[in-house]
């Protein structure tokens, strides 16, 4: 994600302890450097079923054998010094408010370098001291970043103390007294177990990643709504949130998780044509409204374009928040780095192009450097500048409350301008009106 551009290469450069940025590579059993120290990868013998970052204790052949228990039972193990994490946080004594980062990061690299078949969130796990330690890590993070923590024969220590327990948003918590008549990194292994991903009931979308937000109202607008490349969580997640409140059912889609492999356009607009079906079956939703952020904004007019046209005339509403001028549909590392688009991505302008300009809702913050929508003023789209960079200041109940105005207007009156936004500050949104153009409006 762009705003996790800094702390990243922040965290890489004090993690590797000055040397270069290096392309991560784990082949099984191998050890190499990252913000952890030395992590040594153990793979399960057959499909990964999740992603483990075990903070283990002892020399090293007591680590080797607690993450051979742990794969066994099917999950990816980076094995961490445990004693050695937790001294460095001490040291630092900054508490555990980017320790989180450190794990999510670890989790990207070596899950793309792997080329895993999905993304898992990483679960963290460990035993004494370092029990307590993954209980407040995920206590800290945010939503949506890691799976959850679980432990065996917790430890006092003062490391991180006073963090909130964790939410289940933020990740699940298993901790467990000491077994009897079992070494703790056995028990450790048994709960891991229980709680590693296993295939889906057979359900019609058990293989997409989403996420339902359900509405009481009977033919309820459903707006189904793609992630930037973080997944969902921040504003992707608060806007869906906001217009469920609202009174608009919401599918959201993790982008980070759909795209972890390349998804050619007509294979994300096949899947896409698979969730509107599902859910007009089940909520009879009168009006579909499609809503992208970042990268999910910019793959979603392919996916539009080639739907089956009576899906398409079933879409009311397109809106793009953040959309690039190039789409790419793969998650990669250079995303995260905003390090420009990959040599096969796909111009966005073309695609835009096949959409009726009624439908198309565009906007962008005032301080962006790569987005398409000032080049569709004249194009008799609605177009919306906010004060801001691609994030929005962080404020996607307003967000929201654009994307139900428009979505009214097109009900009544499509030529109408958009209203007044009060967005809960000192100062609201006021979009001035015109037939082919909106004047910026104001997000603090």
């Amino acid at each position: 994600m762009k705003f996790l551009r800094l702390l990243l290469l922040t965290s890489v450069a004090l993690g590797l302890g000055g040397h270069a940025l290096i392309r991560y590579y784990f082949p099984a059993g191998a050890m190499h450097s990252h913000g952890y120290g030395r992590v040594a990868l153990t793979q399960p013998a057959g499909p990964a079923q999740g992603m483990v970052i075990l903070f283990a204790s002892g020399n090293r052949a007591q680590r080797q054998a607690a993450a051979a228990r742990i794969a066994a039972t099917g999950a990816v193990v980076a094995t961490v010094d445990g004693d050695r994490y937790l001294a460095r946080l001490q040291r630092a004594g900054t508490g555990c408010g980017h320790a989180w980062h450190d794990a999510e990061q670890l989790s990207r690299h070596l899950q793309r370098d792997l080329h895993a078949d999905r993304y898992f969130l990483p679960l963290l796990a460990g035993t004494g001291s370092s029990a307590t330690l993954v209980e407040r890590i995920v206590g800290a993070a945010p939503a949506a970043t890691l799976g959850g923590a679980i432990g065996v024969a917790p430890a006092a220590t003062e490391v991180c103390a006073g963090t909130a327990p964790a939410n289940a948003a933020q990740g699940f918590v298993d901790i467990a007294a000491a077994p009897v008549g079992a070494a703790p990194e056995t028990a450790l292994a048994a709960r891991v177990a229980a709680h590693l991903h296993t295939p889906g009931s057979g359900g019609a979308l058990d293989d997409l990643p989403l996420t339902e937000l359900p509405v009481r109202a009977p033919g309820a607008p459903l707006a189904i709504v793609l992630s930037g490349d973080g997944g969902w969580r921040d504003i992707d997640k608060g806007m869906a949130e906001a217009l469920q409140q609202r009174g608009i059912a919401v599918v959201g889609w993790d982008s980070l998780r759909y795209f972890w492999h390349d998804k050619p356009p007509a294979q994300a607009s096949a899947d896409l044509a698979r969730v509107i079906a599902h859910y007009q079956q089940r909520w009879h939703p009168q009006r579909i409204l499609l809503v992208g952020y970042s990268f999910g904004a910019t793959a979603l007019p392919f996916m539009y374009n080639r739907l089956p046209p009576a899906q398409r005339a079933q879409v009311g509403l397109l809106a793009l928040f953040g959309v690039d001028h190039k789409a790419d549909f793969q998650i990669r590392v250079r995303n995260w780095l905003d390090l420009g688009d990959a040599g096969d991505a796909r111009p966005v302008l073309p695609e835009i192009a096949r959409i009726a300009p009624s439908q198309l809702l565009c906007v962008y913050g005032d301080q962006e450097k790569d987005t398409v929508c000032p080049e569709l003023r004249d194009s008799g789209a609605r177009i919306v500048a906010l004060h801001g960079g691609h994030h929005f200041d962080q404020r996607p109940a307003g967000l929201a409350a654009i994307v139900d105005d428009r979505r009214r207007q097109l009900a009544e009156n499509p030529d109408r301008p958009i209203a007044a936004i009060n967005f809960g500050h000192a100062r609201a949104a006021t979009l001035r009106p015109s037939p082919l153009r909106t004047s910026p409006g104001v997000l603090q």
